[in-house]
């Protein structure tokens, strides 16, 4: 029970896997200057992402994730835009964006124009705070573009994602897994994809409200895209190079009783996932499922503000 429930648990961390299991290259972005203001701007990138910059302060970078839009981030941004300028990412294919011409693999694409975007807009050091898939991409910026930025914030995200399902989990095993899952999922109808989604959102938030959005963005994305990326998510292992992360990585990750695991085992599994990381700090957030920022908004803002620059 424990570890099927665990196995709902991680797929929450995706729009996409929990439906399958409840039922049996990057081009170079040309980025244009941000304002200086506070009011928002978008630059339209060529490559996998498009940027809103709004707010006053240090630069943070938000990713959403899987199947995901920006709008994740709204009520963060509201919260401490007078303190932080953010630069809301959104993926190109998810959530009703354009599909892009991509050359490189999705998680070193999204790394690579983070990286360029950094560039382009001379950013200060940035930290990069990414939710779900874009959790696991700041994993990747931290430890290939460390040199850019301060420090990363991943959101209820695992270094290797089919831990959830087994501890022993490897990317060999994990391929065979995920393979399955795509091609049973690319296959689905339409209609029934759709609903596969709709059903499945009561286990990524709590509010019938934040549960339709998040139903809305599923629908609403390119399904090569999301299927392609999550396939990279189930087949990627990044816990050999977590000791390579030199800046501090701060991971905020979910707990509810509904979830049907301890929340000392869930420390456990979050714990051991990133053992190695050499600045490392642990939070976890109760009473809530998989978009933390929606179901527990005061204690996210507060953990946000505590890992972020002050």
């Amino acid at each position: 029970m424990i570890n099927r429930r665990l196995s709902m648990t991680a797929l929450s961390l995706t729009t996409l896997c929990s439906a399958l299991m409840l039922s049996g290259c990057s081009a170079p972005v040309d980025a244009t200057t941000a304002t200086e203001t506070s009011s928002a701007s978008a630059e339209q990138q060529s490559g996998w992402l498009t940027f809103t910059a709004v707010g006053t302060g240090p630069d943070v970078i938000l990713l959403p994730g899987l199947a995901s839009s920006g709008d994740v981030w709204d009520g963060t941004v509201d919260a401490l835009m007078d303190r932080y300028r953010f630069h809301i990412a959104n993926v190109a294919g998810f959530a009703g964006q354009p599909v892009g011409d991509h050359r490189d693999l999705i998680i070193d694409g999204l790394s690579q124009d983070v990286s360029t975007y950094i560039t382009a807009q001379s950013l200060d050091a940035p930290t990069v705070v990414g939710h779900s898939m874009g959790g696991f991409t700041s994993l990747h910026i931290g430890r290939d573009h460390g040199d850019q930025v301060s420090g990363v914030i991943s959101v209820d995200s695992l270094p290797f994602y089919p831990l959830i399902f087994d501890p022993n989990a490897s990317v060999e095993t994990s391929r065979v897994m995920g393979e399955a899952m795509v091609g049973q999922m690319r296959a689905m109808p339409q209609p029934s994809y759709d609903d596969a989604l709709a059903r499945n959102a009561a286990i990524f938030a709590k509010s019938e409200d934040d549960q339709a959005r998040i139903t809305g963005w599923g629908q609403a994305s390119d399904r090569d895209t999301v299927l392609e990326s999550m396939l990279a998510l189930m087949t990627t292992d990044i816990r050999p190079d977590l000791a390579s992360i030199d800046v501090p990585v701060t991971v905020i990750y979910a707990h509810d009783e509904r979830m049907g695991v301890s929340p000392a085992a869930m420390d456990a599994l979050y714990a051991n996932a990133y053992v190695g990381t050499p600045d490392l700090s642990l939070t976890r957030i109760d009473n809530s499922f998989h978009f933390v920022m929606d179901d527990q908004p005061d204690a996210f803002v507060a953990a946000m503000s505590a890992a972020l620059p002050q």
